[in-house]
């Protein structure tokens, strides 16, 4: 495993209108791995990804604030650019790559197929965020 966590930042999408309390957390991290490792599962908290990177100096914070902000969402959409310009299939295989969403954290889980994982991406999270439920203040370890 050669994940790691380049850098990573937060910031808050205030909610339009007269609903105060509800909003967008947005988290934008950049991730280093081998392109021989296949589960980039983000979602799993005790997993693959994190078991590389929870610890971290970049790790430690960020984790914490999945741990708090997935309690807090309705839902979790994310984009990522180098994965934009993969084939999303059923199964990874060479440059296909898989996701599904954790059923508890609906934080998304990647799985690559070994020798052609990238290396380097960035992938944009963004927990919309339950009434009631106020963003985290924004945080940021590295540069984006």
């Amino acid at each position: 495993m050669a994940f790691a966590i380049a850098a990573w930042k937060s910031q808050i999408i205030p909610a339009e209108g007269p609903s105060r309390g509800r909003g967008v957390q947005r988290v934008e991290i950049d991730i280093t791995q081998a392109n021989t490792d296949v589960d980039a599962d983000l979602g799993d908290l005790s997993g693959t990804f994190w078991g590389a990177v929870g610890s971290s100096t970049k790790g430690v914070p960020l984790k914490a604030l999945f741990t708090t902000l997935y309690q807090k969402a309705s839902e979790v959409t994310w984009k990522s650019g180098v994965l934009g310009s993969r084939v999303h299939a059923a199964a990874a295989s060479g440059t296909a790559y898989a996701v599904a969403l954790n059923s508890t954290t609906k934080i998304p889980e990647f799985t690559f197929d070994s020798g052609s994982a990238p290396t380097a991406w960035t992938i944009v999270l963004e927990f919309s965020l339950l009434e009631k439920q106020y963003p985290e203040a924004p945080e940021s370890y590295g540069t984006i």
